[in-house]
């Protein structure tokens, strides 16, 4: 059975292959509607891959430009793969038909495969949380999860008319200031970008515990462990030294304190996850499992990419459309922390400065820079959040802010509660 399923997928793709490079809405429809691990034959979902490449960095894609992001070995092959499937291609008039027909073939693939690896748990006798994580999958590969809404213009319009008055929901930071200014709503995607050692950790690590009061909260974590953040965060909620937590030297005054903070722990709704080697198709699995609200990936840069990549650019650019869709597709907000290059070691970082790939810039519905206006005098706490990119509001503004090392926390220089009275958050 699984067998005929992989013979037509082989004749199905090149296909679709053929009608992409002949038919512009063939082309469209294919990049909008397919993922490229709906392809199962490799030839043919490297192509796609490229063309979906080419697609986020607004190039021309025919034959002659995919060929030329190939390998030097490989061109020749890759040439006449695409044209033998552009002349075998009789009519593009069945392409929708065809989107369609690759898109049922996927998902019965990938539930067989979901469905033995279930059936090996089984027969292995694994523990039951490993079968449950198992048809968990399942089903999210299945596309249970995701949020397909189609509103046609006049319930649009009634939409809006009877959300007149009600106060729209945002997540809140627990930075007052940046509340004011960036709004995080649901499905969205917001990338915190900053140099190494500016304090990107710390600064989501604070978010992630004050969104955890009201919200389901997942913290991924790819290069620290969640020992060493419960540390950050203990410093700061308990207002206690950091330097006293790493190094073993916490008086007993200051234990006393931390062991009062229990009760607040158990009421917070945060989990990390140590998540060295994950995908964003893992990453949305878990999420989704434990039915999150807002998700943390620090940082984009070490997740894995489920399809080979070329390079970094490729790599990122990957990453940020996966994590973007996973947003939009499941209403989960998404915030990513992104390394910036070294061109922003001296001045203060722009756009452009975002490290890899401009998909992230067209991705993200917001983008914040942490900058450090003078890193070499005793002032270097003094901290500036740059409001790069601001879907809902306004950009290119700043807040002041101040580093307190000692305690893990960001807080606003001389701020006043009174200020802050009227911000519309979820309770």
């Amino acid at each position: 059975m699984i067998n005929e399923i992989f013979f037509v997928d082989n004749q199905l793709e090149k296909a679709i292959i053929g009608e992409m490079l002949l038919d512009t809405d063939a082309l469209r429809n294919a990049l909008d509607k397919l993922q490229i691990s709906d392809f199962s034959v490799h030839q043919y979902k490297r192509i796609f891959e490229t063309a979906v490449i080419l697609d986020n960095e607004g190039k021309t894609i025919d034959p002659l430009v995919i060929v030329g992001r190939f390998p030097t070995n490989e061109k020749g092959n890759v040439k006449n793969l695409l044209y033998s499937c552009v002349n075998e291609t009789v009519s593009t008039a069945a392409y929708a038909e065809h989107i369609d027909m690759l898109k049922r073939i996927s998902a019965r693939r990938k539930a067989y495969q979901k469905i033995m690896m279930i059936s090996g748990a089984i027969e292995e006798d694994a523990d039951p949380e490993s079968i449950q994580s198992l048809v968990d999958d399942l089903a999210i590969n299945m596309g249970f999860g995701e949020k397909k809404v189609e509103i046609n213009s006049l319930q649009g319009f009634n939409r809006f008319v009877d959300s007149i008055g009600q106060k729209k929901e945002y997540f809140r930071t627990g930075l007052n200031a940046l509340d004011k200014q960036i709004k995080i709503g649901k499905g969205h995607f917001f990338v915190i970008g900053a140099r190494p050692s500016q304090g990107k950790t710390a600064l989501s690590l604070q978010m992630a515990v004050s969104m955890a009061e009201r919200h389901k909260v997942l913290y991924f974590s790819f290069e620290t462990s969640a020992n060493r953040l419960y540390e950050r965060i203990i410093a700061r909620v308990a207002n206690v030294d950091y330097g006293k937590i790493v190094n073993g030297t916490l008086s007993d005054a200051d234990i006393e304190k931390i062991k009062k903070l229990q009760p607040y722990f158990d009421a917070i709704n945060l989990v990390t996850v140590e998540a060295a080697g994950m995908t964003v198709e893992q990453i949305k699995a878990m999420a989704i499992k434990h039915h999150a609200e807002i998700i943390f990936v620090d940082y984009l840069g070490l997740v894995l990419t489920s399809a080979p990549v070329n390079n970094s650019y490729e790599r990122t650019t990957q990453i940020s459309m996966a994590l973007h869709n996973m947003a939009q597709k499941t209403g989960i907000a998404v915030v990513a922390l992104c390394q910036l290059s070294r061109q922003a070691n001296r001045t203060e970082p722009d756009m452009t400065a975002l490290r890899d790939s401009g998909q992230i810039e067209q991705d993200a519905d917001e983008v914040l820079f942490i900058h450090t206006p003078d890193e070499e005098s005793e002032r270097r706490h003094e901290k500036k959040l740059i409001v790069a990119k601001n879907k809902d509001g306004e950009s290119g503004t700043f807040i002041a802010v101040e580093f307190i090392g000692k305690y893990q926390r960001f807080q606003r220089p001389f701020e006043t509660e009174e200020e802050y009275t009227d911000i519309p958050f979820v309770e």
